[in-house]
């Protein structure tokens, strides 16, 4: 019986090594493949970190979001692809936890401020077009929200704070947001 772990192992490894690198090429197929080959692992590690559903549900589909970025700077010499995917998780639940934010005051900086497709600080490679083609699409309000939070990094209660709106209004804007720029299929 180990034996047969071992082997379905090494082949899941396999078939992961192969969905990401057609993920790094914007291949939705692939991606839908490997969330429904991975998605259990990544929401149970949130949901263990995280402790609410809630916040477990939002780790989950930012690592996948994430995924979808960097899919081309995975390493196979680095980590296996489940060993890559629970560091990312690992990651993002820790810092929801801790409520960390990557820029601790101030504003948001001009050169991450959203205002068109030009505003992504990838935007001069073809593939990030590709990625964000709806950016333009965002009103003022849900553009402030991303920038405060994705660049800010600040977190949802503070973001709220800061623009006298409640947490859970800063969170359906925040996926409004996502559902605009998503360019990912739909995941039933």
């Amino acid at each position: 019986m180990a034996d047969e772990q071992l082997v379905q192992a090494i082949d899941d490894d396999a078939a992961h090594i192969g969905l990401l690198a057609a993920i790094a090429h914007g291949d939705r197929e692939a991606f839908v493949r490997f969330y429904r080959s991975t998605h259990d692992r990544v929401f149970g590690l949130a949901l263990r970190i995280v402790r609410t559903r809630a916040a477990a549900e939002r780790v989950t589909e930012e690592v996948y979001l994430q995924v979808w970025e960097i899919a081309g700077q995975y390493d196979r010499r680095a980590n296996s692809p489940i060993g890559w995917l629970v560091a990312l998780t690992h990651r993002r639940a820790v810092d929801r936890v801790r409520g960390e934010s990557r820029s601790c005051a101030g504003a948001v900086p001009p050169q991450h401020r959203l205002s068109g497709i030009d505003a992504w600080p990838a935007a001069a490679a073809p593939r990030s077009r590709r990625r964000m083609p709806n950016v333009d699409a965002l009103t003022a309000a849900q553009r402030e929200t991303l920038s405060l939070t994705y660049y800010g990094g600040r977190t949802y209660s503070e973001v709220a704070e800061q623009l006298g709106l409640s947490s859970a209004d800063i969170a359906l804007r925040l996926r409004d947001c996502i559902e605009r720029l998503r360019p990912l299929p739909t995941i039933s």
